[in-house]
């Protein structure tokens, strides 16, 4: 059950699973192994993953509700070694973003709708008592809710809204500055929009979007470049 995936300096690609493992595999699908992402014994049910600029992962855990918020953020050092929760009590967290500063983590629950700004420590993963956590936007209406997203060099964020056809970027700041619509959307087309990814180097960003008649990927201009992230760093 793939969903999130990031990928490594090293080339290789890190797979978040549902079903509770991730997926290490190089390009070319030869060496593949799977990590089982567990905390206290408890396994964790993968939606999401990034990498921060040492080596080590975040990852969502895709479970609970808002009656029974049980979901949350883990970290995996770079070693594999050791997993540390950043948060917990999340109502099914799912995307996940690092910002360009380094220490401010963005999260997107798709049960409450809305958007987490974590800033942490200098350890990546105690919570600064200061700044906390905030819920800078919540989104209301429906059908579906937030997804994957992705953080330009400005620090702007671009949150996929699944069923909806289209994107939102927020600034740095988490107030909507631009919606990004999927060609088909009024029509009712197009509106599995779930995951982006900026082209390396680019403000070239990519969005998958499925629904009536298939699969797609769309193309649009992002407001700035997409950070450097792990993989070409």
């Amino acid at each position: 059950m793939p969903d999130g995936i990031a990928i490594h300096k090293d080339g290789r690609l890190f797979i978040a699973c549902l079903s509770g493992k991730i997926a290490a595999v190089n390009p070319d699908g030869t060496n593949l192994t799977y990590i089982e992402p567990k905390y206290n014994g408890k396994p964790v049910s993968a939606n999401d993953l990034v990498f921060d600029s040492k080596g080590n992962f975040y990852i969502t855990d895709f479970i609970g509700t808002v009656a029974e918020p049980t979901g949350g953020v883990y970290r995996f050092s770079a070693d594999l070694t050791m997993v540390k929760p950043v948060i917990e009590h999340l109502a099914s967290a799912n995307g996940i973003g690092i910002a360009p500063e380094g220490n401010v983590l963005w999260v997107s629950e798709t049960c409450r709708n809305e958007i987490l700004r974590i800033e942490l420590l200098e350890d990546g993963i105690g919570i600064n008592p200061v700044a906390g956590v905030t819920i800078p936007y919540r989104f209301t209406g429906g059908p579906g809710g937030c997804d994957s997203m992705a953080i330009d060099v400005e620090g702007n964020v671009y949150q996929c809204m699944i069923f909806q056809g289209r994107a939102v970027i927020l600034n740095n700041r988490g107030i909507p500055v631009a919606n990004v619509v999927i060609p088909g959307r009024d029509e009712g087309k197009h509106l599995g929009t779930t995951n982006l990814a900026f082209k390396p180097g680019t403000d070239e960003v990519y969005i998958t979007a499925w629904g009536v008649g298939g699969a797609w990927i769309y193309k649009f201009r992002g407001l700035a470049q997409g950070i450097k992230l792990f993989s070409h760093q």
